[in-house]
């Protein structure tokens, strides 16, 4: 049984600077609407690959996959995140 996950954006995100709906939303390279800022995992909504919406994916795997991506991209790559597990 699970609870669910709520993202805990006001701590992360102050209001009007990073746009945010249920998480923090993302591009597919883990950027968020401030240039230079990326978030990955629970805070952040992303694609769903499956659906093609925008949504909290709160799952261990796709935390590490959107990390891999935030951080190559942080490091001057172009990589997409492309991996979702539902």
């Amino acid at each position: 049984m699970g609870k669910g996950v709520s993202p805990n954006i006001p701590k992360f995100s102050p209001e009007g600077v990073i746009k945010v709906n249920r998480g923090i939303v993302v591009d597919g390279q883990m950027q968020t609407s401030a240039e230079g800022v990326f978030a990955a995992g629970d805070v952040c909504e992303a694609v769903d690959l499956i659906s093609g919406e925008y949504g909290v994916i709160p799952n261990w795997p796709n935390a590490c996959f959107q990390g891999e991506v935030a951080g190559q991209n942080m490091a001057g790559g172009k990589v997409i995140f492309q991996e979702a597990w539902p």
